[in-house]
């Protein structure tokens, strides 16, 4: 069996290497999934985070700044992680106390980020380079396994998180009030659960759980912060979570899946595919059109996402 799953992974068409395809969407899907894990649980608790796009943004570029400071790739992931819990309780603060449109304020987030991010970079052009993670080679340098499993170390973070994700959505009383917050807010307050409350804790760890993508693109995929860098990766995350139907492991599985459509548009000049490079960058944007059109259908969301809670005295 062994011998027939090498054989078939190991085909080679042409100029196309099926293994180091398959690792690559795998390396570029795991960058998405840190951030679609955290939208799900935003989303459970009745939150939708439109702003991931501008919190992913930002948790890039002080992953960034901090290994540029060289203190080093741990306070990287937890300068990120905390900063993406900080971005996240501003939004909190708007929609849970204020009562703010979350759509909007999504939108709002996104466009700050993208300002304040374009500014960091101009004063400082050095960050387009800094000190990345290091490669894992659990099966060598050559070979089929090689080429799928040697990666930066924060691809192989992807398990026990997504693990974890799964285990604090369904195994423990906390994950049971996200979903209760998310699903009849009112009944949940009626049984003592204080709504806002759990929804801010859910959303400080969606904040922590985009932070990790973060720092994971920006010192992992390419070291460094450019401008823009997440390019609407954040929306792929969107997409996927719906994809997934807001559970965490088919939600890491639907990022993979747009993961080989992106390692296809950085792989396809190398296979002799004379396409302008704006027609390939928007393959993975038009899978996700897609997906949600063909997906969307019977996937339920819950039922009291984005719907602001006020208890009643």
């Amino acid at each position: 069996m062994s011998a027939l799953i090498t054989f078939y992974a190991t085909i080679d068409f042409g100029s196309i290497s099926v293994s180091r395809l398959v690792g690559q969407a795998v390396r570029l899907g795991v960058l998405v999934a840190f951030v679609a894990l955290g939208e799900t649980f935003s989303q459970r608790a009745g939150v939708i985070n439109i702003g991931v796009e501008g919190v992913f943004l930002s948790t890039c570029c002080v992953a960034a700044v901090v290994s540029f400071l060289g203190w080093g790739i741990f306070a990287g992931f937890m300068g990120a992680a905390l900063a993406g819990m900080f971005v996240m309780a501003l939004i909190a603060f708007v929609v849970l106390r204020l009562q703010a449109d979350q759509i909007v304020t999504g939108f709002g987030i996104n466009l700050v980020a993208l300002g304040v991010t374009t500014v960091v970079v101009k004063a400082k052009p050095a960050l387009n380079s800094v000190e990345g993670l290091s490669i894992l080679r659990p099966f060598g340098r050559t070979g089929f396994l090689a080429d799928m499993f040697s990666q930066k170390w924060s691809v192989f973070l992807i398990i026990p998180v997504a693990a974890a994700a799964t285990f604090l959505l369904n195994r423990t009383a906390w994950g049971l009030r996200v979903k209760a917050v998310g699903e009849t807010p009112a009944a949940a307050d009626a049984a003592g659960v204080r709504v806002n409350v759990v929804r801010l804790q859910a959303m400080l760890v969606c904040g922590a759980l985009i932070g990790l993508g973060g720092a994971a693109f920006a010192l992992g995929q390419a070291p460094g912060f450019t401008e823009n860098m997440v390019s609407g990766r954040g929306f792929i995350a969107l997409v996927a979570v719906i994809f997934g139907r807001w559970r965490p492991g088919p939600v890491v599985l639907g990022c993979m899946f747009f993961g080989v459509f992106e390692a296809v548009t950085l792989q396809a000049p190398g296979w002799g595919i004379n396409v302008p490079s704006q027609l390939l960058n928007a393959v993975p944007y038009v899978a996700c059109l897609l997906a949600l059109s063909l997906f969307r259908r019977g996937s339920n969301p819950p039922s009291a996402i984005a719907q602001p809670f006020e208890r009643k005295r």
